[in-house]
């Protein structure tokens, strides 16, 4: 169970993390069942980074309670890196964030091509967009890129990590917004 804050009432409640931000067929891209062969491909990654992750975090919590933590191991940090970056990259904001990217990458690939065969266009007045339907699709492409979580989780797995203990009688509250 995990503490959570009803923004619009501002009245806090307990509730399993299942319920919380959950959105349905967020990850379903129709697109993708033909040549994959499942509906829920995306999910099923997640499902066991997040198994792996839980492990992680049980060893972790056990060690805090029994006094032997004395630092994270280099296996802890790998699989809690990744974990990070997937966390970020599933979320809505971060699919908008792909989707521009997309946008940027895909007209500036587009003008250096144009320079190459019809200069005079290259700098025309346009934008390129992916549709809004389009965008699960675009999601999927980077969620499927398994790389970008060892890049990005290389970032995070040098860092300086805490852990912090919340010993008062506030709970502590997380948003993905």
């Amino acid at each position: 169970m995990i503490h959570t804050l009803d923004k619009k009432t501002l009245v806090p409640f307990r509730t399993n993390p299942r319920n919380v931000a959950a959105k349905h067929t967020f990850y379903d891209v129709p697109q993708l069942h033909p040549y994959v062969g499942e509906t829920q491909v995306i999910e099923r990654m997640f499902q066991r980074l997040e198994s792996e992750a839980a492990q992680t975090f049980t060893e972790l919590i056990r060690s805090l309670e029994d006094s032997s933590f004395t630092g994270f191991s280099e296996m802890q940090r790998e699989v809690l890196s990744v974990f990070m970056v997937a966390q970020w990259a599933r979320t809505n904001h971060a699919r908008e964030w792909f989707k521009e990217f997309e946008e940027a990458a895909s007209e500036r690939d587009l003008r250096a091509k144009l320079r190459q065969s019809r200069p005079e266009w290259a700098e025309g007045d346009f934008r390129l967009s992916v549709p809004d339907d389009a965008s699960p699709l675009v999601h999927a492409g980077f969620l499927l890129d398994l790389d970008m979580y060892q890049s990005l989780g290389e970032i995070i797995h040098d860092k300086i990590w805490s852990i912090v203990d919340n010993q008062t009688s506030i709970p502590f509250y997380a948003s993905d917004n």
